[in-house]
């Protein structure tokens, strides 16, 4: 039998939404599985929805730093980390990348990261307050994968190549890992679900729906899918597009794209965040993903599982995640977005067969089960190396 390894994963905080965090919640049992023992150390108070409780039934210890500040954070942390006895502390986002790997250096246990937005420089650039804190950050991040970190996960090649060029990480630290997603969580689609899914939306079975899912933040640009909707609804005007996801930084330009985009009334429902993603999914005939930037796209894996047609600009890493199974356009080509969209309305067999395809490719590729056995592997090849 294989001996249990104790990894402590840092995190800025436990969400209700977001990637990282569904990605780590979904992945605990199914580590636990593979004799991997978990505690969660967030760096900032739970906010309103936290998902605590689920990382504990999970079997994980959850640990909240909850300090004004990054040093105190650190230094919190610092003291905590000879206790845990930790083999090996794992960061993921920035702030919990800075917290976790510089308490770790310290003490003497090996750290890895999670890199999981290739617009790092942007992303950066926004959370700290500006381009110049931007830099000084990324100045930060780039010694610490250096001099701190004995592995960097990267969800796609794409991802990979970002923190090459961007942290300077070493290419043969690099490994890549996608994430996973567990269909059991998601539920798996029916005519039934479908049509209840559907009712609840206040929808009928013959009118086009189509969803997109995301914070809405400039990055995810869901107001350029407002405006590429309008090419489905001249063909299609009971049509109906469905943005789910919690207000951000690019709510009002949607809201100001919807006005100007003079649609049928009803047209356009703006959901806020949801907790039944893939009763959604059902209800839809394709997902829309309108970003400009992704590390992964987890919710196009999410698309995948829950057999949803997939119609996205054609992001390296989305690629990656599609192969030949979704509809890719141009970047920011709001009229070849609608036209694929459409394209995927109005021709149901073409449709069913990407379906296929992209449920085999969820299936080899990213079921949750797959993903945490990879990472287990790889928290114990590196585990060894850094001591």
């Amino acid at each position: 039998m294989t001996d249990e390894l104790h990894v402590v994963h840092v995190i800025n905080r436990l969400s209700p939404s977001g990637g990282a965090e569904v990605s780590l919640l979904q992945s605990l049992p199914h580590l636990r599985a593979a004799g991997i023992r978990s505690t969660v150390v967030t760096v900032h108070p739970h906010d309103r929805g936290s998902r605590v409780d689920e990382a504990r039934s999970s079997g994980a210890d959850v640990i909240c730093l909850d300090a004004p500040g990054l040093l105190s954070a650190t230094a919190r942390f610092m003291r905590l980390l000879p206790g845990l006895q930790a083999d090996l502390v794992h960061t993921t986002l920035f702030d919990a990348g800075v917290v976790g790997r510089v308490a770790a250096r310290m003490r003497g246990v090996p750290a890895v990261i999670s890199v999981v937005n290739a617009a790092y420089a942007a992303t950066v650039g926004r959370a700290s307050g500006g381009r110049l804190a931007g830099v000084v950050v990324k100045q930060v991040d780039r010694q610490l994968t250096r001099h701190a970190t004995i592995g960097v996960h990267a969800l796609s090649h794409f991802s990979a190549s970002a923190a090459e060029e961007t942290l300077g990480a070493d290419p043969h630290r690099i490994t890549v890992v996608p994430r996973g997603r567990d269909r059991a969580a998601l539920g798996h689609p029916s005519p039934e679900r479908r049509a209840s899914a559907r009712a609840a939306l206040e929808l009928d079975d013959t009118q086009p729906v189509v969803l997109s899912v995301g914070r809405q933040e400039g990055q995810k640009a869901h107001h350029l899918l407002v405006q590429a909707f309008t090419t489905v609804v001249a063909k299609h005007p009971r049509a109906v597009l469905v943005l789910a996801g919690r207000p951000g930084a690019n709510t009002s330009r949607i809201e100001s794209c919807i006005t100007q985009a003079d649609l049928p009334e009803g047209s356009v429902r703006v959901l806020g965040r949801r907790d039944d993603v893939g009763d959604l999914l059902c209800a839809a005939d394709v997902f829309a993903l309108p970003s400009l930037s992704e590390g992964l796209g987890g919710v196009v894996i999410e698309a995948m599982a829950m057999e949803a047609a997939v119609a996205s600009f054609a992001l390296p890493a989305v690629v990656e995640v599609l192969g030949d199974s979704g509809v890719v356009v141009p970047p920011g080509d709001v009229v070849a977005l609608g036209d694929a969209v459409l394209s995927l309305i109005d021709d149901p067999v073409r449709r069913r067969r990407l379906v296929a395809t992209a449920l085999s490719r969820f299936e080899d590729n990213y079921r949750i089960e797959t993903v945490a056995a990879r990472m287990a592997d790889w928290y114990r090849s590196l585990s060894h190396a850094g001591r």
